[in-house]
C-alpha cells in the first residue's frame, strides 16, 4: 500500500468518525484538524522509514488507533500496546 493510499484511507476513516461524533453533545469541533495533523505525522514517519504500525501507534490511540490499524491490514492493538508506552513494546 502506498503512502497516498494510506493517506486517503486514514482521512476517509477519520472523516466518517468525526461525522458520527458531531451528533454527540461533547463533540470537539476542532478534532478534525487534530486528526489531519496526526495523518501528516504518520506520513512523515513513513517517509522517515518507520513501519506503519509504529507510525499509527505514535500518533493515534484507543479506538482510532484500532480503526486505523484495521484499514491498513494490521491487527488491533495488543494488550501490552494498550497499557504501555511505545518504548515498552520495542518501538
Amino acid at each position: 500500500m502506498t503512502t497516498q493510499e494510506i493517506h486517503f484511507k486514514l482521512i476517509h476513516m477519520l472523516t466518517e468518525y468525526d461525522r458520527k461524533q458531531e451528533l454527540k453533545p461533547h463533540h470537539n469541533r476542532y478534532a478534525m484538524g487534530h486528526y489531519c495533523t496526526a495523518v501528516q505525522a504518520i506520513e512523515d514517519d513513513l517517509g522517515a522509514g518507520k513501519g506503519i504500525r509504529r507510525a499509527i501507534l505514535s500518533h493515534l490511540c484507543g479506538n482510532l488507533a484500532d480503526k486505523a490499524l484495521k484499514i491498513v491490514g494490521e491487527p488491533k492493538m495488543t494488550e501490552q500496546e494498550k497499557r504501555g508506552s511505545l518504548a515498552d513494546y520495542g518501538y
